[in-house]
């Protein structure tokens, strides 16, 4: 009999984190919207700056590439490749909430779609 405040107890932890990832959920995709701009900023391989209409800036960095840091070997090679192809250029950010092992959800701006 004394396992079932044990039973209860988990129960109400199980439907808190549930309520607490709809939340988490609800309100990331509450805040992100898509984003349109110029880039005006490289930072590194694998992160830019990009200015939208309001003239905000918004540094991001791009989700599944593992480029190296600026002080790293080649940091400063992938930063100019980054740079060749994507500075000055349109491109639209799309917000992007992945779920990740052990329960953790990624929110972030993963796509970039250059005009």
């Amino acid at each position: 009999m004394t396992d079932e405040p044990d039973k209860v107890r988990r129960v109400k932890q199980s439907v808190m984190a549930a309520l607490l990832t709809a939340l988490l959920l609800l309100s990331a995709s509450a805040q992100q919207q898509t984003i349109t701009g110029k880039v005006v900023g490289v930072s590194d391989g694998d992160t830019i700056t990009v200015l939208d209409a309001s003239k905000k800036q918004h540094k991001v960095r791009r989700d599944g590439i593992d480029a190296p840091e600026s002080n790293h070997d080649y940091g400063s090679r992938a930063k100019q490749s980054l740079s060749d192809l994507i500075f000055g250029r349109a491109v639209t950010l799309t917000p992007e909430i992945r779920h990740m092992p052990y329960g953790i959800f990624h929110i972030g701006y993963g796509i970039w779609h250059m005009a």
